[in-house]
């Protein structure tokens, strides 16, 4: 994660002499890699407990797998004073299913957090950089995979998310593409214990806490005027 925020800052720099327009308004559609979160927790979660153990099908299989779902989520500001605009971020901004594997049963872990953001962007002149901070309420589901019934959870947690965006190009076209990053930051959620038997496959695995810290690298399809 260090590195791409090191990569943000310096896309960030080379924004900084260039001459910049403030759009009114904006509607986008931000998606990207999600790093940290839920589903990096849940990996090193089965690690620790032995759920990292080779698999052979067709071919070899290192185990605990993430399936990763991009985020889908919409973005719509409007400028409020030439320093700044009010904006909201909503959607779903993670989704994963972690996969383990002991040598003997397999136990699987899907989540999906649904956000809902209130922020302030900042506009700095004589540049394209746009940065945006807010108070967020995140609702997190997670629940256990093909075992009926199924252990799930889900818990309410409000947070902070920061956002930057930097534009490709001049911003005088009704629509544009941006480079796109946030960083969302709430308190850990509990996955509890499970022990489960279905159709003589077993999950057991002890919980813990899940982070809700995590960061988003990816583009930001934006119409504005």
């Amino acid at each position: 994660m260090r590195k791409i925020i090191l990569f943000t800052v310096c896309l960030i720099s080379a924004t900084m002499a260039i001459q910049a327009q403030t759009a009114k308004w904006f509607v986008g559609f931000p998606s990207g890699y999600v790093f940290g979160g839920p589903g990096a927790s849940l990996k090193s979660m089965m690690e620790d407990q032995g759920y990292n153990q080779p698999a052979t099908f067709i071919f070899n299989v290192e185990y605990p797998i993430k399936t990763y779902v991009p985020p889908l989520m919409i973005m719509a500001g409007k400028q409020i004073s030439p320093f700044g605009s009010l904006y909201i971020l909503a959607g779903n901004s993670d989704a994963s299913t972690v996969e383990g594997y002991n040598g003997y049963n397999a136990v699987s872990v899907s989540f999906n957090i649904i956000q809902a953001t209130l922020g302030y962007q900042f506009t700095f002149p004589q540049s394209h950089f746009k940065l945006g901070i807010g108070p967020s309420l995140f609702i997190v589901h997670h629940e256990l995979v093909n075992y009926i019934p199924a252990s799930e959870t889900t818990e309410t947690k409000p947070g902070v998310s920061l956002m930057a965006r930097i534009p490709f190009g001049k911003e005088k076209k009704l629509f544009g593409v941006e480079l796109f990053f946030a960083m969302n930051v709430a308190g850990s959620v509990q996955l509890n214990d499970i022990h489960e038997t279905y159709l003589n496959a077993e999950a057991d695995l002890a919980g813990g806490k899940l982070s809700m810290v995590s960061a988003m690298l990816g583009l930001n399809f934006v119409f504005r005027r």
